[in-house]
């Protein structure tokens, strides 16, 4: 399984993909608390955008197979910005669907891309529509079980996402700060 981001999200992703049994998870991120947090979830590599092309480090790593499945649960800071969204969101789409394995490969997406306009499809690795890969783009399947389950797993120490943080800003006034 290969972690396309590895903040917050990310990071459960890789705890998630642990506890599922995936036998290798590649994390893909740079900052240092983030790297460090991956491994402790449950990450066998981390690999970075400025160590090359993400895609080449991870067809590499799997011998030109690719993942079984790719997390989208973000992007390096210059992918980010929500003003120019479309062209990164197309960009890490195309990241995912290159890096995924053909025949039984997954693509699940739980980023969120503000704005209008189309994320994309990339003809070649999608093998023209016929390289059975198969394509999430959902927040939550599941609903209120699965949030319960993940609960569960938060309660009886399964997953512990207190790790995570970083700050503590205690009021409501401290939300626009929070959020920052």
């Amino acid at each position: 399984v290969v972690v396309l981001g590895i903040g917050p999200i990310g990071l459960m992703a890789v705890a998630g993909a642990a506890h599922m049994g995936a036998a290798r998870i590649i994390g893909v991120g740079t900052r240092p608390v983030c790297v460090d947090l991956a491994r402790e979830y449950g990450a066998t590599d981390v690999i970075s955008y400025r160590d090359g092309d993400v895609v080449e480090q991870v067809l590499d790593m799997t011998d030109g197979l690719g993942a079984d499945g790719v997390i989208i649960c973000g992007c390096h800071p210059g992918d980010c910005h929500y003003s120019t969204g479309n062209y990164y969101a197309r960009r890490r789409m195309t990241q995912a669907v290159d890096m995924v394995r053909y025949g039984i490969g997954t693509v699940s997406n739980v980023n969120y891309y503000g704005g209008t306009g189309s994320i994309g499809y990339p003809k070649f690795s999608g093998g023209r529509g016929m390289a059975g890969k198969t394509i999430h783009m959902e927040l939550a399947r599941g609903g209120r079980a699965r949030i319960e389950r993940m609960l569960k797993m938060v309660q009886y120490r399964r997953v512990d996402p207190g790790k995570m943080v970083t700050h503590r800003l205690h009021g409501l006034d401290k939300v626009e700060e929070a959020l920052e």
